[in-house]
Protein backbone atom coordinates (compact mmCIF):
# COMPACT_ATOMS: atom_id res chain seq x y z
CA UNK A 1 0.00 0.00 0.00
CA UNK A 2 1.21 3.48 -0.82
CA UNK A 3 0.05 6.20 1.54
CA UNK A 4 -1.77 8.97 -0.40
CA UNK A 5 0.61 11.74 0.68
CA UNK A 6 -1.10 14.56 -1.22
CA UNK A 7 -4.61 13.90 0.11
CA UNK A 8 -5.98 16.39 2.65
CA UNK A 9 -5.97 14.71 6.06
CA UNK A 10 -9.57 15.88 6.58
CA UNK A 11 -10.64 13.17 4.11
CA UNK A 12 -9.84 10.71 6.91
CA UNK A 13 -10.19 12.76 10.11
CA UNK A 14 -13.70 14.11 9.85
CA UNK A 15 -14.46 14.89 13.49
CA UNK A 16 -12.28 18.03 13.58
CA UNK A 17 -12.17 21.27 11.64
CA UNK A 18 -8.97 20.75 9.62
CA UNK A 19 -8.19 22.94 6.58
CA UNK A 20 -7.61 21.32 3.17
CA UNK A 21 -4.04 22.70 3.18
CA UNK A 22 -2.95 20.08 5.74
CA UNK A 23 -2.09 16.96 3.76
CA UNK A 24 -1.26 13.43 4.88
CA UNK A 25 2.42 14.17 4.16
CA UNK A 26 2.39 17.06 6.64
CA UNK A 27 1.05 14.88 9.44
CA UNK A 28 3.51 12.11 8.55
CA UNK A 29 6.44 14.55 8.62
CA UNK A 30 5.32 16.49 11.73
CA UNK A 31 5.01 19.69 9.70
CA UNK A 32 1.24 20.17 10.03
CA UNK A 33 1.36 22.91 12.66
CA UNK A 34 2.46 26.52 12.39
CA UNK A 35 3.42 27.34 8.81
CA UNK A 36 2.23 24.11 7.17
CA UNK A 37 4.99 22.11 5.49
CA UNK A 38 7.80 24.35 6.74
CA UNK A 39 8.65 23.57 10.35
CA UNK A 40 9.10 20.33 12.29
CA UNK A 41 6.90 20.22 15.38
CA UNK A 42 6.48 16.83 17.05
CA UNK A 43 2.76 16.33 17.37
CA UNK A 44 0.23 13.78 18.55
CA UNK A 45 -1.48 14.36 15.20
CA UNK A 46 0.67 11.45 14.00
CA UNK A 47 -2.04 9.24 15.53
CA UNK A 48 -4.42 10.47 12.80
CA UNK A 49 -2.49 8.25 10.37
CA UNK A 50 -4.24 5.25 11.90
CA UNK A 51 -7.47 6.44 10.22
CA UNK A 52 -5.65 6.84 6.90
CA UNK A 53 -4.32 3.27 7.09
CA UNK A 54 -7.67 1.80 8.13
CA UNK A 55 -9.55 3.57 5.33
CA UNK A 56 -7.00 2.91 2.57
CA UNK A 57 -6.46 -0.78 3.39
CA UNK A 58 -9.76 -1.60 5.04
CA UNK A 59 -9.97 -3.23 8.45
CA UNK A 60 -8.86 -2.46 11.96
CA UNK A 61 -5.40 -1.01 12.61
CA UNK A 62 -4.35 -3.94 14.79
CA UNK A 63 -5.30 -6.55 12.18
CA UNK A 64 -3.51 -4.55 9.45
CA UNK A 65 -0.32 -4.20 11.54
CA UNK A 66 -0.35 -7.91 12.38
CA UNK A 67 -1.06 -9.09 8.83
CA UNK A 68 1.23 -6.61 7.03
CA UNK A 69 4.17 -6.19 9.40
CA UNK A 70 4.28 -8.46 12.43
CA UNK A 71 3.53 -11.90 10.94
CA UNK A 72 5.31 -11.66 7.56
CA UNK A 73 8.49 -10.41 9.23
CA UNK A 74 8.53 -12.96 12.04
CA UNK A 75 8.25 -10.36 14.80
CA UNK A 76 7.22 -12.87 17.45
CA UNK A 77 7.58 -10.49 20.39
CA UNK A 78 5.80 -7.46 18.92
CA UNK A 79 2.19 -6.56 19.63
CA UNK A 80 -0.20 -3.66 20.08
CA UNK A 81 -0.88 -2.71 23.68
CA UNK A 82 -4.67 -2.97 23.88
CA UNK A 83 -5.31 -3.65 27.56
CA UNK A 84 -4.11 -5.78 30.48
CA UNK A 85 -5.12 -9.02 28.72
CA UNK A 86 -2.35 -8.35 26.16
CA UNK A 87 0.25 -8.88 28.86
CA UNK A 88 -0.92 -12.30 30.05
CA UNK A 89 1.96 -14.74 29.55
CA UNK A 90 4.32 -12.04 28.28
CA UNK A 91 7.43 -10.64 29.90
CA UNK A 92 7.46 -6.85 30.00
CA UNK A 93 10.10 -4.80 31.80
CA UNK A 94 8.75 -3.14 34.94
CA UNK A 95 8.48 0.61 34.24
CA UNK A 96 9.87 3.34 36.44
CA UNK A 97 10.31 7.10 36.48
CA UNK A 98 13.25 9.08 37.77
CA UNK A 99 12.66 12.52 39.23
CA UNK A 100 15.63 12.84 41.55
CA UNK A 101 14.84 9.38 42.84
CA UNK A 102 13.52 6.17 41.30
CA UNK A 103 9.76 5.68 41.57
CA UNK A 104 7.44 2.97 40.21
CA UNK A 105 6.14 3.77 36.75
CA UNK A 106 3.00 2.71 34.94
CA UNK A 107 1.85 1.19 31.67
CA UNK A 108 -0.57 3.38 29.74
CA UNK A 109 -2.77 1.07 27.69
CA UNK A 110 -4.02 1.87 24.22
CA UNK A 111 -2.41 2.23 20.82
CA UNK A 112 -2.47 4.22 17.60
CA UNK A 113 -0.13 4.84 14.70
CA UNK A 114 1.82 7.08 17.09
CA UNK A 115 2.24 4.84 20.12
CA UNK A 116 1.45 1.66 21.98
CA UNK A 117 3.42 -0.87 19.92
CA UNK A 118 5.37 -3.18 22.24
CA UNK A 119 8.49 -4.89 20.92
CA UNK A 120 11.96 -6.12 21.80
CA UNK A 121 15.36 -4.93 20.62
CA UNK A 122 15.74 -8.13 18.56
CA UNK A 123 12.41 -7.61 16.77
CA UNK A 124 13.18 -3.94 16.15
CA UNK A 125 16.57 -4.88 14.70
CA UNK A 126 14.90 -7.48 12.48
CA UNK A 127 12.38 -4.89 11.27
CA UNK A 128 15.22 -2.38 10.85
CA UNK A 129 16.69 -4.47 8.04
CA UNK A 130 13.68 -3.39 5.96
CA UNK A 131 14.38 0.31 6.49
CA UNK A 132 15.80 1.70 3.27
CA UNK A 133 18.00 4.67 2.59
CA UNK A 134 16.10 7.91 2.38
CA UNK A 135 16.98 11.34 1.01
CA UNK A 136 19.26 13.29 3.29
CA UNK A 137 17.39 15.72 5.47
CA UNK A 138 16.69 16.27 9.12
CA UNK A 139 13.37 14.39 9.25
CA UNK A 140 11.72 12.18 6.65
CA UNK A 141 8.40 10.48 7.38
CA UNK A 142 9.14 8.89 10.71
CA UNK A 143 12.93 8.71 10.46
CA UNK A 144 15.73 11.15 10.80
CA UNK A 145 18.58 11.13 8.29
CA UNK A 146 21.97 12.75 8.59
CA UNK A 147 25.53 12.20 7.43
CA UNK A 148 28.11 11.40 10.10
CA UNK A 149 31.77 10.94 9.08
CA UNK A 150 30.70 10.47 5.47
CA UNK A 151 28.07 7.79 6.22
CA UNK A 152 24.32 8.20 6.10
CA UNK A 153 22.80 7.48 9.49
CA UNK A 154 19.07 6.76 9.79
CA UNK A 155 17.58 6.94 13.23
CA UNK A 156 14.32 7.13 15.12
CA UNK A 157 13.33 7.30 18.73
CA UNK A 158 10.27 6.21 20.62
CA UNK A 159 8.78 7.27 23.90
CA UNK A 160 5.60 6.18 25.61
CA UNK A 161 5.18 7.28 29.22
CA UNK A 162 7.64 5.05 31.10
CA UNK A 163 9.37 3.43 28.12
CA UNK A 164 11.77 4.72 25.47
CA UNK A 165 13.89 3.44 22.61
CA UNK A 166 16.47 4.48 20.05
CA UNK A 167 17.04 2.90 16.62
CA UNK A 168 20.14 3.69 14.53
CA UNK A 169 21.01 2.25 11.13
CA UNK A 170 24.08 2.93 8.98
CA UNK A 171 23.11 1.22 5.69
CA UNK A 172 26.51 1.18 3.95
CA UNK A 173 28.09 -0.43 7.03
CA UNK A 174 25.23 -2.94 7.40
CA UNK A 175 25.00 -1.80 11.02
CA UNK A 176 21.91 -1.57 13.21
CA UNK A 177 21.91 -0.50 16.86
CA UNK A 178 18.76 -0.70 19.01
CA UNK A 179 18.47 0.44 22.61
CA UNK A 180 15.41 0.22 24.84
CA UNK A 181 14.73 1.36 28.38
CA UNK A 182 11.98 0.91 30.92
CA UNK A 183 11.88 4.66 31.61
CA UNK A 184 11.58 7.75 29.42
CA UNK A 185 15.09 9.09 30.03
CA UNK A 186 16.65 7.77 26.83
CA UNK A 187 14.38 9.90 24.62
CA UNK A 188 13.95 13.03 26.75
CA UNK A 189 17.33 14.67 25.90
CA UNK A 190 16.88 13.97 22.17
CA UNK A 191 13.42 15.56 22.14
CA UNK A 192 14.83 18.76 23.65
CA UNK A 193 17.36 18.97 20.78
CA UNK A 194 14.62 18.60 18.16
CA UNK A 195 12.37 21.28 19.56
Amino acid sequence: MKVPLEQPINKYVTDQNIPDSIKVKHVLSHTSQGEVGKHFYYSSRFSWLMKVIEKEIGGSFDSIVNASIVKPNGLHHTFLLKDTTNLIGKKVAKPYVFEGETKPGFIDYGYSSASGIVSTVRDIAKFGKLVEKIPEGKYNYGRFSQVVDGHQMLWAYGQYDCYSSLFIKIPDKDLIVVMAANNSLMSDPRKVDLW
